[in-house]
């Protein structure tokens, strides 16, 4: 089997399929399972007739967005706490603290608290809305439409809006402070300071880019050329890129040195994130549309709505230029 894992600390919490709680696994797509990486077993399964999107783990509960509403379920028991938008396609949301910010295909944010699910305020926008990136006290937004969208977390009330000459690439992901990274069909990737409105940098691929993954001083994302790249975040100059095969949709996976990445044409790769070299490679018959996490010798990935698969890996201990790839 195989799977893929992040952990649900403190702070803001995203959307990740499967996401990690202790010694659990959630994954989305066909309602909610719960796998014990422990015993290597699921616990239980829940909304088995929704088709869902990506969980968000809090340490008390899972969120997880449908073509059927949103629902906050209990992480222990898996029952259904309470939920909003039945009927609405609404996206996997966005945790912050005590706050949840969902968007869907009406066009509305919505901020609600994590415990009881009531509305504190929406706001309605132009276009169907991929979830957001929170920070500094901003929710920015954006989806079909060609615009980003600002918003006062406290309130909604719009601070600025930006056209963005493409739709959106999936959600904006967040940088340094006070920068988010965007993604469009363009393609294209931009830095946006989010106080100033001010384009930092940006830059034209090939080919359309997906979701990118940020670690300290470096941006990495995908293409549909199935090229990763890996991009100075100050000033969008690339450091090195290198071509796998198929189509790259997940975002990249950062553990210590190494990066995971995994394709459409279904080869997990590993490689040192300092200069691309790969390091540990294999070629799966699922394709791969969801971020790899390594944990322990093992990898996991989520393939379809009914697995998540797991491979052995071997690395050393900090990922060098001397590891050889593996067949």
């Amino acid at each position: 089997m195989l799977l893929a894992i992040t952990s649900a600390s403190a702070g803001t919490q995203y959307p990740q399929n499967p996401c990690h709680l202790k010694q659990y696994l959630y994954t989305g797509e066909a309602g909610l399972k719960k796998f014990d990486l422990t015993a290597q077993a699921y616990v239980w399964s829940v909304l088995p007739q929704h088709s869902t999107f990506e969980p968000v783990c809090t340490a008390q509960r899972i969120f997880i967005g449908s073509h059927n509403g949103l629902y906050a379920i209990n992480s222990s028991s898996g029952k259904v706490l309470w939920s909003i938008g039945q009927g609405i396609t609404l996206f996997s949301p966005v945790v912050d603290g005590q706050f949840v910010y969902v968007t869907g295909l009406d066009g509305k944010v919505r901020k609600l608290q994590t415990d009881s699910g009531k509305l504190i305020w929406q706001k309605q926008l132009k276009g169907w809305l991929y979830p957001p990136v929170v920070m500094n006290g901003r929710v920015i937004v954006g989806g079909n439409g060609r615009t980003l969208y600002t918003l006062d977390a406290n309130n909604g009330t719009l601070l600025w809006k930006r056209d963005v000459g493409q739709q959106l690439v999936y959600r904006p992901v967040a940088a340094k402070p006070a920068v988010i990274v965007v993604p469009t069909y363009g393609p294209q990737v931009m830095a946006i300071n989010v106080k100033t409105n001010k384009i930092l940098w940006s830059k034209k691929d090939a080919s359309t880019p997906y979701t990118a993954t940020i670690d300290n001083d470096q941006l990495f994302y995908g293409d549909q050329n199935g090229i990763l790249h890996a991009v100075n975040v100050a000033n969008g100059k690339e450091n090195w890129h290198v071509q796998l095969l198929g189509v790259i949709r997940s975002s990249p996976t950062v553990n210590k040195n190494t990066i995971w990445i995994g394709t459409e044409r279904g080869q997990l790769t590993a490689l040192n994130k300092m200069n691309g070299k790969i390091l540990w490679q294999k070629q799966l018959k699922q394709s791969l549309l969801y971020s790899p996490m390594p944990v322990a010798n093992k990898v996991y990935l989520k393939v379809d709505s009914r697995n998540l698969l797991s491979e052995s890996f071997s690395l050393p201990i900090a990922a060098t230029d001397k590891a050889l790839p593996i067949p």
